[in-house]
């Protein structure tokens, strides 16, 4: 879907994202270190996953508008970093059963 695509690539040049992400930051000996807002541990950048507070869920026609809604309102604080190998894992499960309990 070129849609997801142009979300992905916006996302990742967003001034947002990158304001959490310097918010989440360490300096560290071997490179940046950012911290999980879940677990409160230090990681690696390719270890981190910035993560919307509030699930989007995934897109369709039915859930477009409320999914544009979340980019155009989209702010520092509707943005978290977590580790991906626990806290995002977690944290997108219980995302799902909530998504689907709404249905």
């Amino acid at each position: 879907m070129q849609f997801r695509k142009a979300k992905l690539v916006w996302s990742q040049m967003s001034p947002i994202r990158k304001s959490c992400l310097k918010s989440s930051t360490q300096k560290a000996t071997d490179g940046m270190k950012y911290q999980c807002n879940s677990c409160k541990k230090w990681f690696a950048y390719s270890d981190i996953q910035v993560d919307h507070v509030e699930a989007i869920g995934k897109t369709s026609p039915r859930n477009l508008q409320e999914y544009i809604k979340h980019f155009i309102l989209l702010n520092s604080d509707s943005l978290q970093i977590l580790c991906k190998s626990i806290c995002h894992n977690k944290k997108t499960k219980e995302d799902i059963i909530k998504i689907k309990e709404k249905k």
